[in-house]
């Protein structure tokens, strides 16, 4: 009789890995989301629907801040499944708790897509901007505390990384999560002070990056209207 092999329960270490992922799972989806919103605005531009949303009755400010909030937006809808499941797998939060997650949440992917809208402006060829946005991805999504605790990165990378990792909103983000949610690491007022210093600080370069963009292409065109008029014939209405 041939008997099975007793089921393999899995170990202390993996159940927590699998617990310290789960706060990583709903930053990654919040910064996927709220990032993607770039690719619209660098379609925009080089389709030309931005100059028709221009010629609209609204100011570039506004519709510039108009999209870094509608990013922020996106970003919790579309991480709110992990988040509920986050919830439901751990503690419940008290109100205030819930007040904080989604405060803090909400800036953190305001500030992401302040900095897809700023790095889509500056690339004209969609090619360029894939492959920036790749590099972008791969170092915040990596030197980070998503997948592995700081003092993981601390032992196995060089100081830079370490650094890269500590001070990544990212990192910031899924540090608060497990806090409140799993009471590790330590809450501290620097988790919620770099999220917000990384929100303004990106939402100020999304901007000046966007501006900056529109400004050298009007005078683009103007230089080339004022070199095409120059090299035009002239022609006389008189005898």
């Amino acid at each position: 009789m041939i008997r099975r092999p007793p089921r393999s329960t899995p170990s202390n270490s993996s159940a927590a890995s699998d617990v310290y992922k789960r706060q990583g799972l709903v930053v990654i989806s919040l910064f996927a989301s709220a990032f993607s919103i770039g690719r619209e605005v660098n379609w925009e531009i080089r389709s030309g629907l931005n100059d028709y949303l221009l010629s609209l009755p609204f100011r570039r400010l506004e519709i510039v801040l108009a999209r870094m909030i509608s990013g922020g937006i996106r970003g919790l809808m579309y991480s709110f499944p992990f988040i509920l499941l986050s919830l439901v797998l751990s503690k419940l939060p008290s109100l205030t708790e819930l007040i904080i997650i989604i405060s803090m949440l909400f800036p953190l992917a305001a500030g992401i897509a302040g900095l897809s809208i700023g790095t889509a402006a500056i690339f004209k060829r969609f090619e360029a901007y894939i492959m920036f946005r790749s590099i972008l991805y791969f170092a915040l999504y990596f030197a980070s505390s998503v997948f592995y605790p700081l003092e993981v990165i601390k032992r196995a990378f060089p100081v830079f990384v370490y650094l890269l990792a500590k001070y990544n909103p990212l990192s910031n983000g899924a540090d608060l999560l497990r806090s409140i949610l799993i009471g590790q690491p330590i809450f501290t007022f620097e988790m919620v002070s770099n999220i917000l210093i990384f929100s303004f600080f990106f939402t100020m370069f999304g901007l000046l990056l966007y501006f900056l963009a529109k400004s050298s292409e009007a005078e683009a065109q103007r230089t080339l209207s004022t070199r095409w008029n120059m090299s035009s014939p002239s022609i006389s209405l008189c005898p």
